[in-house]
C-alpha cells in the first residue's frame, strides 16, 4: 500500500533533513528544508560551479533562479517555492544517474527486509549519493554500493545515518519515475502535480552537467541531513 503521493514524500523528505524549516543552514553548508548543497544545487540547474570545494555560496545563481528571485543563499532560503522545485529536478537528475548505474532493474527485490522500490532509491541517494572512487583509488560507498552488495554495504552520511534507514523511510510513495523510464506519468491538466512536473522538466533542461556525487561533498550526495 502507497505511503503516498509525491508531495507526501516531499514532505516526508522535509520533516526527516530539517523538521520542515526552510530556512535553515548547518555548519557544513547545507541549506534549506531539503539540506541541499552546492552540487545538489548545480544538478537542478539553479548554481553555477563557483571553483570551491566548500558550501560557501560564492558562485553565481543560474538564470532560472534569478527569474525566481533567488540571486543568493539567503533569497533561496527564503523562498520554499523554489526549494520544492529544486529538490524536484535534483531527484529528477538523480533518476538519471540511478537509471544509468542499473539500479533501476532491483525494484521489487528485497533488500534487508525491505522491498526496493523507486522511491526507496531516491531517498538512499538523497542522502548518500552513488557512491564514488577518488583519486587515489579509494571507495566512497553510496547508494549503488548498499544495492548491488544486498545490503551487506550500508554506507552512511556525516551524521553516521545509514541509508538502509532511508530506503526503509521513504519507500512506497507514489513518485514519477519508473523502471527503464523517467517521467511515468502525467496528472490531470491544471492540478498541483501537474505544475510541479512541468516545472521540474524546464529546470531539468537547463541544469549543467556533472559528475555526480564527486569527492567534493562529505558524502557525494550534495545534500545533508541536520541533527
Amino acid at each position: 500500500m502507497s505511503r503516498g503521493n509525491y508531495e507526501a514524500l516531499m514532505e516526508a523528505v522535509r520533516l526527516r533533513e530539517s523538521t520542515n524549516d526552510y530556512t535553515i543552514k548547518n555548519k557544513y553548508g547545507f541549506a534549506g528544508a531539503y539540506q541541499m548543497g552546492e552540487l545538489a544545487l548545480i544538478d537542478a540547474g539553479f548554481y553555477k560551479k563557483d571553483g570551491t570545494t566548500k558550501n560557501d555560496w560564492r558562485g553565481e545563481w543560474t538564470q532560472k533562479a534569478k527569474d525566481m528571485g533567488i540571486d543568493s543563499i539567503d533569497d533561496f532560503l527564503e523562498s520554499a517555492d523554489g526549494q520544492d522545485l529544486a529538490v524536484q529536478a535534483y531527484w529528477q537528475k538523480a533518476w538519471g544517474y540511478i537509471r544509468a548505474a542499473g539500479l533501476d532493474k532491483y525494484i521489487g527485490q528485497t533488500i534487508n527486509g525491505v522491498t526496493i522500490t523507486e522511491s526507496a532509491l531516491i531517498g538512499g541517494y538523497h542522502l548518500v549519493g552513488m557512491g564514488y572512487t577518488d583519486k587515489y583509488g579509494i571507495r566512497h560507498p553510496g547508494l549503488k554500493d548498499y544495492i548491488t552488495s544486498g545490503g551487506k554495504t550500508n554506507p552512511t552520511d556525516a551524521n553516521k545515518t545509514k541509508v538502509s534507514e532511508y530506503i526503509n523511510l521513504f519507500n512506497d510513495y507514489d513518485v514519477p519515475f519508473e523502471k527503464g523510464v523517467g517521467i511515468k506519468r502525467r496528472p490531470k491538466k491544471g492540478s498541483s502535480s501537474n505544475v510541479i512536473l512541468n516545472s521540474t522538466k524546464q529546470l531539468v533542461t537547463t541544469a549543467s552537467v556533472t559528475t555526480s556525487p564527486i569527492a567534493l561533498d562529505l558524502d557525494g550526495d550534495g545534500v545533508e541531513t541536520t541533527n
